[in-house]
């Protein structure tokens, strides 16, 4: 049977919010921005690991899920670095995805799945105050 047009969109689609070529047809459950990072391979370069947290932290930033988080952390479990991703807190602001950063996170968080990464929900954006005041200078 010849795959329609409509499945192989799909498919692309499928491809390209997991990044892989090949996916398995057994997923496990996972939140949706997740899905760039359920697939990974530990023994990927960190460049690539890279692409896939920033990919996840923009999943992040659109699925308004009805949870009252406002900025996510997500930040490398051995070495030192870091990336931040804040909502808009109000309708004249726009999305902020800060880093990454060469900074160690402070704090617990959890576990990524397949990568060596943790992440840190947090209700109040506690970067965004701090980014006005920078953008304020001269």
């Amino acid at each position: 049977m010849r795959p329609t047009w409509t499945a192989k969109l799909r498919a692309l689609s499928l491809d390209h919010l997991y990044m892989t070529d090949a996916r398995p047809e057994d997923i496990p459950p996972h939140p949706l921005w997740h899905a760039p990072l359920v697939l990974a391979r530990p023994d990927e370069p960190f460049e690539q690991l890279e692409a896939r947290i920033a990919r996840a932290g923009s999943l992040w930033l659109v699925n308004y899920d009805f949870r009252p988080f406002n900025e996510l952390v997500i930040a490398h479990v051995e070495r030192p670095w870091v990336m931040i991703f804040q909502r808009a807190e109000r309708p004249d602001e726009g999305h902020l995805e800060l880093g990454p950063f060469e900074r160690r996170a402070t704090g617990d968080g959890t576990a990524l799945p397949c990568v060596p990464f943790a992440y840190v929900e947090n209700a109040q954006a506690s970067w965004r105050n701090a980014w006005r005041q920078l953008a304020a200078r001269p």
